[in-house]
């Protein structure tokens, strides 16, 4: 699912997928007061892609890669935080 380029570390991927998955990290929902948004972490190393399911009331799983290795992980963030979108035709 990984792109071919773009991983921090030479964790690239092969793409055998098409999927093309970019490491552009994702956007904290925690920051200083008076602002909407927090920080981004893990650009260039991770990339996060929300889910459609939902994981109790604040949160929702997403799907994420990593530049230490191949897996496609499953994780929870809270909905306020900013991960990568990816809509794919059914």
């Amino acid at each position: 699912l990984k792109s071919d380029e773009g991983w921090k570390n030479d964790g690239n991927g092969n793409n055998k997928s098409a999927f093309s998955g970019l490491p552009g990290g994702y956007r904290s929902h925690e920051g200083p007061p008076g602002y909407q948004s927090g920080p981004f972490f893990d650009a260039g190393s991770g990339g996060y892609w929300w889910s459609t399911g939902r994981y109790l009331v604040d949160n929702a799983w997403c799907r994420s890669l990593s530049y230490k290795n191949k897996e496609l992980e499953k994780k929870s963030f809270v909905k306020t935080a900013g991960l990568s979108v990816r809509v794919i035709k059914d």
